[in-house]
Protein backbone atom coordinates (compact mmCIF):
# COMPACT_ATOMS: atom_id res chain seq x y z
CA UNK A 1 0.00 0.00 0.00
CA UNK A 2 1.42 3.35 -0.88
CA UNK A 3 1.70 5.26 2.41
CA UNK A 4 2.93 8.84 1.33
CA UNK A 5 -0.71 9.66 2.30
CA UNK A 6 -0.04 9.39 5.95
CA UNK A 7 1.39 13.29 5.73
CA UNK A 8 -1.60 15.46 5.66
CA UNK A 9 -2.77 18.56 6.50
CA UNK A 10 -6.04 18.42 8.61
CA UNK A 11 -8.10 22.10 9.25
CA UNK A 12 -9.29 22.17 12.66
CA UNK A 13 -11.38 24.92 14.15
CA UNK A 14 -10.31 26.94 17.51
CA UNK A 15 -12.83 24.99 19.30
CA UNK A 16 -11.81 21.40 18.15
CA UNK A 17 -7.92 22.37 18.61
CA UNK A 18 -8.22 23.71 21.99
CA UNK A 19 -10.32 20.75 23.33
CA UNK A 20 -7.44 18.04 21.44
CA UNK A 21 -4.78 19.88 23.19
CA UNK A 22 -6.63 19.85 26.40
CA UNK A 23 -7.32 16.40 26.47
CA UNK A 24 -4.23 15.22 25.47
CA UNK A 25 -2.79 16.83 28.66
CA UNK A 26 -5.48 15.47 30.79
CA UNK A 27 -5.73 12.11 29.59
CA UNK A 28 -1.79 11.64 29.82
CA UNK A 29 -1.68 11.58 26.24
CA UNK A 30 2.15 11.81 25.28
CA UNK A 31 2.18 11.48 21.70
CA UNK A 32 2.02 13.63 18.14
CA UNK A 33 -1.12 15.53 17.50
CA UNK A 34 -0.53 12.72 14.05
CA UNK A 35 -0.73 10.01 17.19
CA UNK A 36 -3.35 11.26 18.55
CA UNK A 37 -5.62 11.70 15.48
CA UNK A 38 -4.94 8.13 14.80
CA UNK A 39 -6.18 7.16 18.10
CA UNK A 40 -9.43 8.64 17.45
CA UNK A 41 -9.35 7.63 14.02
CA UNK A 42 -9.16 4.30 15.34
CA UNK A 43 -11.05 3.85 17.97
CA UNK A 44 -13.88 6.43 16.89
CA UNK A 45 -14.55 6.06 13.55
CA UNK A 46 -17.13 3.69 13.59
CA UNK A 47 -19.21 5.25 15.54
CA UNK A 48 -18.94 8.75 14.81
CA UNK A 49 -21.76 10.53 13.06
CA UNK A 50 -19.11 11.97 10.30
CA UNK A 51 -18.87 8.31 9.30
CA UNK A 52 -22.27 9.44 7.67
CA UNK A 53 -22.83 6.29 5.58
CA UNK A 54 -22.56 4.22 8.76
CA UNK A 55 -24.67 6.56 11.16
CA UNK A 56 -27.61 6.26 8.50
CA UNK A 57 -27.29 2.60 8.58
CA UNK A 58 -27.34 2.77 12.76
CA UNK A 59 -30.32 5.49 12.77
CA UNK A 60 -31.78 2.88 10.23
CA UNK A 61 -31.73 -0.23 12.37
CA UNK A 62 -32.78 2.29 14.95
CA UNK A 63 -36.42 3.07 13.27
CA UNK A 64 -36.94 -0.64 12.37
CA UNK A 65 -36.30 -1.87 16.17
CA UNK A 66 -38.76 1.23 17.41
CA UNK A 67 -41.40 -0.45 15.12
CA UNK A 68 -40.87 -3.72 15.81
CA UNK A 69 -40.58 -2.92 19.41
CA UNK A 70 -43.57 -0.62 19.32
CA UNK A 71 -45.79 -3.72 16.76
CA UNK A 72 -44.37 -6.37 20.22
CA UNK A 73 -45.99 -4.44 22.70
CA UNK A 74 -49.10 -3.95 21.82
CA UNK A 75 -49.21 -7.97 20.85
CA UNK A 76 -47.75 -8.62 23.82
CA UNK A 77 -48.63 -6.50 26.40
CA UNK A 78 -47.51 -8.93 29.51
CA UNK A 79 -44.11 -8.70 28.24
CA UNK A 80 -43.20 -5.74 29.80
CA UNK A 81 -39.64 -6.86 29.96
CA UNK A 82 -39.40 -7.42 26.38
CA UNK A 83 -37.88 -11.16 27.48
CA UNK A 84 -38.91 -12.83 24.37
CA UNK A 85 -38.72 -9.88 21.78
CA UNK A 86 -35.71 -11.49 19.67
CA UNK A 87 -37.64 -14.51 19.73
CA UNK A 88 -41.02 -13.37 18.76
CA UNK A 89 -40.77 -10.17 16.85
CA UNK A 90 -41.92 -9.24 13.54
CA UNK A 91 -39.01 -9.48 11.40
CA UNK A 92 -40.82 -8.28 8.29
CA UNK A 93 -41.93 -4.72 7.76
CA UNK A 94 -44.40 -3.20 5.43
CA UNK A 95 -43.59 -1.60 1.99
CA UNK A 96 -45.36 1.21 3.54
CA UNK A 97 -43.18 1.22 6.79
CA UNK A 98 -39.85 1.14 4.71
CA UNK A 99 -40.45 3.94 2.45
CA UNK A 100 -41.29 6.18 5.76
CA UNK A 101 -37.81 4.80 7.21
CA UNK A 102 -35.75 5.28 3.80
CA UNK A 103 -37.43 8.78 3.93
CA UNK A 104 -36.13 9.75 7.77
CA UNK A 105 -33.20 7.99 6.89
CA UNK A 106 -32.39 10.27 3.99
CA UNK A 107 -32.88 13.25 6.12
CA UNK A 108 -30.96 12.59 8.17
CA UNK A 109 -27.98 11.54 5.84
CA UNK A 110 -28.58 15.21 4.79
CA UNK A 111 -28.89 16.98 7.97
CA UNK A 112 -25.28 15.15 9.23
CA UNK A 113 -24.14 16.26 5.57
CA UNK A 114 -25.39 19.96 6.21
CA UNK A 115 -23.49 19.62 9.58
CA UNK A 116 -20.19 18.81 8.79
CA UNK A 117 -20.12 20.81 5.60
CA UNK A 118 -20.70 24.29 7.78
CA UNK A 119 -18.10 23.74 10.36
CA UNK A 120 -15.68 26.55 10.61
CA UNK A 121 -12.72 26.94 8.96
CA UNK A 122 -9.87 27.13 11.54
CA UNK A 123 -5.96 26.37 11.51
CA UNK A 124 -4.54 23.17 9.42
CA UNK A 125 -2.26 21.34 11.43
CA UNK A 126 0.32 18.96 9.84
CA UNK A 127 -0.43 15.23 10.96
CA UNK A 128 1.49 11.83 9.96
CA UNK A 129 -0.81 9.09 10.79
CA UNK A 130 -0.09 5.52 12.10
CA UNK A 131 -0.20 2.79 9.50
CA UNK A 132 -3.02 1.45 10.81
CA UNK A 133 -5.16 4.92 10.98
CA UNK A 134 -4.28 5.41 7.36
CA UNK A 135 -5.21 1.77 6.53
CA UNK A 136 -8.67 1.95 8.00
CA UNK A 137 -9.53 5.66 5.83
CA UNK A 138 -7.83 4.06 2.68
CA UNK A 139 -10.59 1.37 3.37
CA UNK A 140 -13.07 3.87 3.83
CA UNK A 141 -12.30 5.27 0.50
CA UNK A 142 -15.39 4.13 -1.64
CA UNK A 143 -17.94 4.95 1.20
CA UNK A 144 -16.40 8.60 1.46
CA UNK A 145 -16.56 9.20 -2.29
CA UNK A 146 -20.44 9.00 -2.09
CA UNK A 147 -20.52 12.01 0.11
CA UNK A 148 -20.30 15.27 -1.55
CA UNK A 149 -18.42 17.03 1.88
CA UNK A 150 -15.49 14.38 1.58
CA UNK A 151 -15.25 13.37 -2.10
CA UNK A 152 -11.53 12.09 -2.59
CA UNK A 153 -10.34 14.39 0.30
CA UNK A 154 -10.03 12.13 3.19
CA UNK A 155 -8.32 15.23 4.92
CA UNK A 156 -11.73 16.23 4.97
CA UNK A 157 -13.43 13.36 6.55
CA UNK A 158 -10.69 13.44 9.23
CA UNK A 159 -11.61 17.20 10.02
CA UNK A 160 -15.63 16.26 10.58
CA UNK A 161 -14.26 13.16 12.80
CA UNK A 162 -12.04 15.48 14.68
CA UNK A 163 -15.16 17.73 15.29
CA UNK A 164 -17.62 15.37 15.86
CA UNK A 165 -15.04 14.07 18.83
CA UNK A 166 -14.31 17.62 19.97
CA UNK A 167 -18.87 18.55 20.81
CA UNK A 168 -19.08 15.31 23.20
CA UNK A 169 -19.19 15.40 26.67
CA UNK A 170 -15.87 14.92 28.33
CA UNK A 171 -16.89 11.43 29.79
CA UNK A 172 -17.72 10.43 26.10
CA UNK A 173 -14.40 12.01 24.78
CA UNK A 174 -12.55 10.16 27.58
CA UNK A 175 -14.16 6.82 26.66
CA UNK A 176 -13.38 7.45 23.22
CA UNK A 177 -9.52 7.86 23.70
CA UNK A 178 -9.68 4.67 26.53
CA UNK A 179 -12.23 2.38 24.41
CA UNK A 180 -9.48 -0.33 24.52
CA UNK A 181 -9.15 -0.56 28.50
CA UNK A 182 -12.85 0.32 28.80
CA UNK A 183 -13.71 -3.00 26.58
CA UNK A 184 -11.70 -5.24 27.99
CA UNK A 185 -12.12 -4.37 31.93
CA UNK A 186 -16.67 -4.26 31.17
CA UNK A 187 -16.02 -7.36 29.48
CA UNK A 188 -14.08 -8.74 32.56
CA UNK A 189 -16.28 -7.44 35.08
CA UNK A 190 -19.33 -9.26 33.17
CA UNK A 191 -17.52 -12.49 33.72
CA UNK A 192 -18.88 -14.80 36.33
CA UNK A 193 -17.91 -13.93 39.44
CA UNK A 194 -16.42 -17.26 40.05
CA UNK A 195 -14.36 -16.89 37.38
CA UNK A 196 -13.67 -13.67 36.96
CA UNK A 197 -9.93 -13.13 37.16
CA UNK A 198 -7.40 -11.10 38.75
CA UNK A 199 -5.94 -8.18 36.63
CA UNK A 200 -2.93 -6.03 37.09
CA UNK A 201 -2.86 -2.88 37.15
CA UNK A 202 -0.35 -0.35 36.86
CA UNK A 203 -0.62 4.22 37.70
CA UNK A 204 2.39 5.86 37.40
CA UNK A 205 4.94 4.05 39.92
CA UNK A 206 2.20 2.02 41.35
CA UNK A 207 0.86 -1.37 40.91
CA UNK A 208 -1.88 -3.24 41.92
CA UNK A 209 -3.35 -6.47 42.08
CA UNK A 210 -7.51 -6.09 41.56
CA UNK A 211 -10.37 -7.90 41.66
CA UNK A 212 -12.44 -6.43 39.64
CA UNK A 213 -16.28 -5.50 40.03
CA UNK A 214 -17.76 -2.25 37.82
CA UNK A 215 -16.66 0.11 35.37
CA UNK A 216 -18.68 3.41 35.94
CA UNK A 217 -18.70 7.14 36.13
CA UNK A 218 -18.28 9.32 38.52
CA UNK A 219 -21.55 11.12 40.10
CA UNK A 220 -20.26 14.31 38.11
CA UNK A 221 -20.35 11.73 34.64
CA UNK A 222 -16.88 13.00 34.59
CA UNK A 223 -14.50 10.80 34.07
CA UNK A 224 -14.50 6.75 34.72
CA UNK A 225 -13.71 4.11 36.97
CA UNK A 226 -12.64 1.43 37.73
CA UNK A 227 -13.87 0.00 41.07
CA UNK A 228 -12.86 -3.38 42.58
CA UNK A 229 -11.27 -4.57 45.63
CA UNK A 230 -7.34 -3.95 45.48
CA UNK A 231 -3.55 -4.35 47.10
CA UNK A 232 -0.35 -3.40 46.00
CA UNK A 233 1.02 -6.30 43.98
CA UNK A 234 2.86 -8.77 45.19
CA UNK A 235 1.99 -8.19 48.51
CA UNK A 236 -0.06 -9.98 50.87
CA UNK A 237 -2.32 -7.46 52.54
CA UNK A 238 -5.92 -7.40 53.25
CA UNK A 239 -8.04 -6.66 49.56
CA UNK A 240 -9.59 -3.02 50.13
CA UNK A 241 -12.37 -1.12 48.04
CA UNK A 242 -10.59 0.51 45.65
CA UNK A 243 -11.32 3.00 42.36
CA UNK A 244 -8.61 3.85 39.20
CA UNK A 245 -9.34 6.52 37.16
CA UNK A 246 -9.28 4.60 33.87
CA UNK A 247 -7.63 7.38 32.00
CA UNK A 248 -4.47 7.29 34.49
CA UNK A 249 -4.50 3.50 34.12
CA UNK A 250 -1.12 3.08 32.45
CA UNK A 251 -1.31 -0.49 31.88
CA UNK A 252 -3.70 -3.65 32.23
CA UNK A 253 -2.45 -7.64 32.73
CA UNK A 254 -4.99 -10.02 32.94
CA UNK A 255 -3.73 -13.15 35.23
CA UNK A 256 -4.11 -16.39 35.33
CA UNK A 257 -6.08 -18.81 37.32
CA UNK A 258 -2.46 -20.36 38.62
CA UNK A 259 -1.90 -16.50 40.26
CA UNK A 260 -5.09 -15.71 41.98
CA UNK A 261 -8.28 -15.77 42.06
CA UNK A 262 -10.56 -12.49 40.85
CA UNK A 263 -13.62 -13.43 42.46
CA UNK A 264 -14.69 -11.22 45.22
CA UNK A 265 -16.40 -12.77 48.12
CA UNK A 266 -19.59 -12.11 49.75
CA UNK A 267 -18.17 -10.12 52.57
CA UNK A 268 -15.52 -8.28 49.99
CA UNK A 269 -18.54 -7.26 48.27
CA UNK A 270 -20.52 -5.79 51.17
CA UNK A 271 -17.39 -3.69 52.29
CA UNK A 272 -17.01 -2.55 48.97
CA UNK A 273 -20.75 -1.26 48.18
CA UNK A 274 -20.93 0.70 51.86
CA UNK A 275 -17.47 2.43 50.47
CA UNK A 276 -19.16 3.33 47.14
CA UNK A 277 -22.14 4.45 49.48
CA UNK A 278 -20.42 6.47 51.98
CA UNK A 279 -17.36 8.12 49.58
CA UNK A 280 -18.38 7.81 46.71
CA UNK A 281 -16.04 6.40 43.51
CA UNK A 282 -13.65 9.16 43.41
CA UNK A 283 -12.37 8.62 46.90
CA UNK A 284 -11.88 4.99 47.39
CA UNK A 285 -8.06 4.75 47.61
CA UNK A 286 -6.78 6.24 50.29
CA UNK A 287 -6.82 5.54 54.46
CA UNK A 288 -9.78 6.90 56.14
CA UNK A 289 -9.09 8.99 59.13
CA UNK A 290 -11.21 11.62 61.15
CA UNK A 291 -11.50 14.60 59.95
CA UNK A 292 -13.34 17.10 62.17
CA UNK A 293 -14.63 20.92 60.27
CA UNK A 294 -16.11 24.08 61.78
CA UNK A 295 -18.78 25.87 59.32
CA UNK A 296 -19.99 29.37 60.42
CA UNK A 297 -23.43 29.36 59.07
CA UNK A 298 -22.75 30.87 55.93
CA UNK A 299 -20.33 27.72 55.60
CA UNK A 300 -23.48 25.28 56.46
CA UNK A 301 -25.32 26.90 54.35
CA UNK A 302 -22.78 26.29 51.39
CA UNK A 303 -22.06 22.65 52.33
CA UNK A 304 -26.32 21.78 52.07
CA UNK A 305 -26.01 23.27 48.55
CA UNK A 306 -22.79 22.34 47.11
CA UNK A 307 -23.70 18.37 46.73
CA UNK A 308 -20.96 17.15 44.02
CA UNK A 309 -17.85 15.66 45.97
CA UNK A 310 -19.26 16.45 49.17
CA UNK A 311 -18.33 13.59 51.89
CA UNK A 312 -20.75 12.04 54.51
CA UNK A 313 -20.76 13.63 58.17
CA UNK A 314 -21.24 10.92 60.53
CA UNK A 315 -21.75 13.40 63.30
CA UNK A 316 -23.11 17.02 63.66
CA UNK A 317 -23.20 19.08 66.55
CA UNK A 318 -23.83 22.82 67.20
CA UNK A 319 -21.95 24.78 69.40
CA UNK A 320 -22.73 28.02 71.23
CA UNK A 321 -21.71 30.26 68.71
CA UNK A 322 -24.38 29.24 66.20
CA UNK A 323 -21.72 27.12 64.07
CA UNK A 324 -21.62 23.42 63.12
CA UNK A 325 -18.90 20.85 63.84
CA UNK A 326 -18.89 18.22 61.31
CA UNK A 327 -16.94 14.83 61.91
CA UNK A 328 -16.24 12.68 59.10
CA UNK A 329 -14.26 9.36 58.35
CA UNK A 330 -13.08 9.92 54.75
CA UNK A 331 -9.68 10.60 53.73
CA UNK A 332 -7.76 14.00 53.63
CA UNK A 333 -8.07 14.31 49.98
CA UNK A 334 -11.78 14.08 49.30
CA UNK A 335 -11.81 16.77 52.70
CA UNK A 336 -9.37 19.05 51.23
CA UNK A 337 -11.16 19.18 47.34
CA UNK A 338 -14.16 19.98 48.64
CA UNK A 339 -13.84 22.22 51.78
CA UNK A 340 -11.03 24.51 50.28
CA UNK A 341 -13.20 26.05 48.14
CA UNK A 342 -15.22 27.37 51.33
CA UNK A 343 -12.66 30.01 52.50
CA UNK A 344 -13.23 31.43 56.36
CA UNK A 345 -15.87 30.05 56.13
CA UNK A 346 -14.96 25.95 56.97
CA UNK A 347 -12.38 25.79 59.59
CA UNK A 348 -9.99 22.46 60.09
CA UNK A 349 -10.01 21.48 63.44
CA UNK A 350 -8.21 18.08 62.98
CA UNK A 351 -6.32 16.05 62.12
CA UNK A 352 -3.32 18.57 62.85
CA UNK A 353 -1.84 17.42 59.61
CA UNK A 354 -4.73 18.49 57.12
CA UNK A 355 -5.19 21.68 58.95
CA UNK A 356 -1.79 22.82 58.38
CA UNK A 357 -1.90 21.39 55.02
CA UNK A 358 -4.90 24.14 54.56
CA UNK A 359 -2.93 27.05 56.06
CA UNK A 360 -0.43 26.44 53.74
CA UNK A 361 -2.46 26.75 50.74
CA UNK A 362 -4.12 29.63 51.57
CA UNK A 363 -1.00 31.39 52.64
CA UNK A 364 0.33 30.51 49.09
CA UNK A 365 -2.64 32.18 47.74
CA UNK A 366 -2.14 35.56 49.98
CA UNK A 367 1.11 35.73 48.86
CA UNK A 368 0.59 35.21 44.93
CA UNK A 369 -2.21 37.80 45.42
CA UNK A 370 0.59 40.09 47.28
CA UNK A 371 3.26 39.87 44.66
CA UNK A 372 0.89 40.30 41.56
CA UNK A 373 0.08 43.47 43.30
CA UNK A 374 2.86 44.48 44.15
CA UNK A 375 4.00 44.65 40.39
CA UNK A 376 0.75 46.02 39.14
CA UNK A 377 1.01 48.76 41.81
CA UNK A 378 4.64 49.19 41.43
Amino acid sequence: MDLTGQRMRVNLSDHALSIIRSDMQAFGVEESLGGFISRIIMCFAQNSDASIFRAANRYREKLINDVQTTRYAKKYPRDTGLEYFEIKKDKLLSPAELEVIESLVSAYKECLTAKFGSVDKGTSKNARLRNSAYELLCSMDDELREVAIYGTHRSAYVKALMEDYSSRSLLEREGIVFSEHIELLKSLCETDNRQRPLVTVKTGSSVFDVKPFEVTADPSWSHHYLVGMGRRANCDDAYRPMSFRISRIIDIKVRKKSYASGKITKSELGVLKEALDKRGVQYLVGEEIECTVLLTKQGLKTFETILHGRPEPVRRVADSNGNTILTFDCTARQISNYFLQFGSDAIILKPRELRDDFIAKYKMAVDAYSSAYSKIDG
